[in-house]
């Protein structure tokens, strides 16, 4: 503590808070305002005085409260920093949007120059690999089989979130297709052999085989779906695939409506338009078949995505 500012033989007992200064008791004018209040004034510069240990506790409780709000402010900071910062949602389409969308999504990218290829490949192998020969037949049976692999892969890569068509499948997606591709072949017979085997034995085309051939398509897009989740030979169980399209079946109806459109469109285009044509119309049947085949892959990836949840 320091002295008196007029009597440095004097310990001080007051601080004035206008000067700063500090006094000793008789250098402090002590003026009684009412029976509770006392006021303290600087004789110097007339200044508010208070006692030292006054002032000593207020500065004590000052710095008291200033730790307690550091410490709070820098746990607060801290647990901001554990928090995961929340970053602005993009927009996501929902299904039907999606699945509308899936017309423009062979379009995207470097899809639009496999779209316009593709069908280029397959005219030439119609115009001079026919498949009314051995040699034609193998050929034939050799890209649709390359073909039908990158649409399943078509499919995968949209169930992932994938918006773009994918490059062409490497050697060690060949060869993890073996197992998917005996568990689509069982697929086929469970969809189409009863209505085939039917049409066999009765040789009508009536009710009950329409029937049979309706159920198959009907159940063959949602049996290749389950078959890309999961890859389990307990996929093509008939009583799972009708539990799952049980869980999603007016958004499953609005996919096979849609890809039943897509067909018509194929056919109907082929008999009105391109049948008239030879080398031409060859070849725009190859692209529209091509166009639709990649929209209908995308329209199976995309349903499996928004609904995978509902359907193991």
């Amino acid at each position: 503590m320091s002295n008196c500012k007029n009597h440095q033989d004097q310990p001080s007992a007051y601080e004035c808070l206008n000067c700063k200064n500090v006094y000793c008791e008789p250098c402090v004018s002590v003026r009684r305002i009412t029976g509770d209040f006392t006021a303290y004034v600087c004789k110097d510069c007339g200044g508010k005085c208070e006692p030292l240990n006054v002032i000593a506790d207020e500065r004590k409780a000052k710095a008291a409260r200033d730790k307690t709000i550091a410490e709070r402010k820098a746990f607060e900071k801290k647990d901001e920093s554990r928090r995961p910062m929340k970053t602005k949602r993009a927009f996501e389409p929902n299904f039907f949007l999606s699945l509308c969308g899936s017309i423009f999504f062979p379009l995207k990218g470097r899809g639009f120059f496999i779209t316009l290829l593709a069908p280029g490949f397959f005219w030439g192998l119609d115009k001079f690999l026919p498949a009314d020969n051995s040699l034609g037949l193998l050929a034939w049976v050799a890209v649709m089989t390359f073909f039908s692999i990158y649409l399943f892969r078509v499919v995968e890569q949209s169930l992932d979130g994938k918006n773009r068509l994918p490059g062409l499948p490497d050697l060690k997606y060949w060869l993890w297709m073996a197992k998917p591709s005996i568990l689509v072949g069982l697929t086929f017979f469970i969809c189409f052999a009863p209505g085939n085997i039917y049409f066999l034995l009765r040789q009508k085309l009536d009710f009950i085989f329409v029937f049979l051939l309706g159920t198959g398509l009907f159940l063959f897009p949602m049996f290749l779906i389950k078959i890309i989740l999961s890859e389990k030979l307990s996929d093509i169980n008939p009583w799972a695939v009708l539990r799952a399209i049980a869980k999603t079946f007016f958004p499953y109806f609005a996919s096979c409506i849609f890809l039943g459109g897509l067909v018509g469109v194929f056919y109907y285009c082929n008999l009105e338009f391109f049948a008239g044509y030879r080398d031409l119309g060859l070849g725009l049947k190859s692209l529209l078949m091509v166009y639709i085949a990649f929209v209908q892959a995308r329209v199976l990836g995309v349903f499996g995505r928004y609904y995978r949840n509902k359907l193991g």
